[in-house]
């Protein structure tokens, strides 16, 4: 993995992070950090949670490796969301499998 992806992906998870805590914090108003994480929505929740595990990927030295087939993920792929775990075709089976599994629950 190129050293330099992973820093810039340190930095840009480490903003996007920062500005997720920023905006909720501003959201609580006077009551400040001990109800920031209240105020942060369930898709706000999940980004932060992603954020984190990406960043315990690049301290173990795994970041960049496909969770499903531990290929590498492509490197602009990384740059545009860096807390990706799967591969584009991974990514893509996953994708298809819910579809697929939301189309027999509603004809069920």
């Amino acid at each position: 993995m190129n050293r330099n992806l992973v820093a810039q992906a340190r930095k840009q998870l480490l903003r996007r992070g920062r500005a997720l805590l920023r905006a909720a914090q501003a959201g609580t108003g006077a009551a400040g950090r001990a109800d920031a994480l209240g105020a942060i929505d369930e898709a706000e929740l999940n980004e932060l949670q992603e954020i984190h595990a990406a960043l315990e990927r690049i301290e173990r030295g795994i970041f960049g490796r496909c969770e499903e087939c531990q290929s590498e993920i492509a490197d602009e792929r990384l740059a545009r969301t860096p807390w990706q775990r799967q591969c584009s075709p991974c990514s893509g089976a996953e994708i298809a499998a819910d579809a697929e599994s939301r189309e027999t629950r509603v004809s069920a």
